[in-house]
């Protein structure tokens, strides 16, 4: 009985399929941008759609800005902030910063930390400055990172 095809069709055609080219990679796993002074995601101006930033430097952020204790998701995510600023403020907030990193740094390797400083403010808060290494990005160029809050 007659299907309606062609003798010696098939339902993909005739010849060899093309290959559909490889889609392009950015590099490293990205993730959305995030905003480090509005906390806030953004949107590609040329793109219209959401901003991309590496996937290391998206956790170093939120690690970060997120106090120790206020996600109920995460609870160990975050720095734990100072309660009091003393003579010792400096070395506790040191620990505490490498402490928060120690997942990053010790048990995933992907970050090294290269400095951090502490800086008293003359407000009685304190500013630090991490620089720090993305060792995912082979880039020279693109794996140094710093990251500099307020507590």
């Amino acid at each position: 009985m007659w299907s309606g095809a062609s003798i010696g069709s098939t339902p993909f055609g005739f010849g060899t399929p093309v290959a559909a080219p490889e889609p392009a990679t950015k590099g490293p796993a990205l993730s959305r941008y995030i905003n480090p002074g509005s906390g806030e995601y953004e949107i590609d101006p040329i793109a219209g759609q959401f901003a991309d930033m590496p996937s290391i430097r998206q956790r170093v952020l939120l690690i970060a800005k997120t106090e120790l204790g206020s996600s109920t998701a995460l609870p160990d995510l975050g720095i734990r902030r100072p309660k009091k600023i003393d003579q010792a403020i400096e070395a506790r907030m040191r620990a505490e910063i490498l402490r928060a990193f120690n997942r990053l740094t010790t048990i995933e390797r992907v970050i090294e930390i290269k400095s951090i400083e502490i800086v008293k403010l003359s407000s009685g808060r304190l500013a630090w400055t991490m620089e720090w290494i993305d060792l995912t990005t082979f880039d020279p160029a693109t794996s140094e990172q710093k990251y500099q809050g307020i507590l």
